[in-house]
């Protein structure tokens, strides 16, 4: 994958997180949406550089800058990198909410990893 492919990846993930963000704002409300995406992007950066360019807000994630950085970003890092955090931000649900909701949730999860491995 080259750029392009940088630019797709790029574009699921947005479209994942925002996805995430409107489905759990409405029930477990919009702060706490928030500073569960936040968690789990504090606890991903740890290992996973990339993110760093990657702010949250309500809506989901900011991605502009990350998009600006990819000429500076291996595919499969960037790719891994997204990968932990969705997964992380699954985690932090199940923790929080049981497995009902992440039940619903995990259709939009696995699109996700499918479109990254196409």
């Amino acid at each position: 994958m080259g750029q392009t492919g940088k630019q797709e990846i790029v574009e699921s993930f947005d479209a994942v997180l925002v996805q995430l963000c409107r489905l759990l704002a409405p029930i477990i409300g919009a702060d706490a949406t928030t500073a569960l995406v936040r968690s789990a992007l504090l606890e991903a950066r740890r290992d996973h550089r990339v993110l760093r360019d990657l702010e949250i807000d309500a809506a989901g994630g900011q991605v502009e800058q990350l998009r600006a950085n990819l000429g500076h970003v291996d595919n499969l890092d960037l790719r891994d990198s997204l990968l932990v955090y969705i997964d992380r931000v699954m985690a932090l649900i199940t923790d929080l909410t049981g497995e009902v909701l992440a039940m619903k949730l995990t259709p939009h999860v696995q699109q996700f990893h499918q479109r990254l491995k196409e």
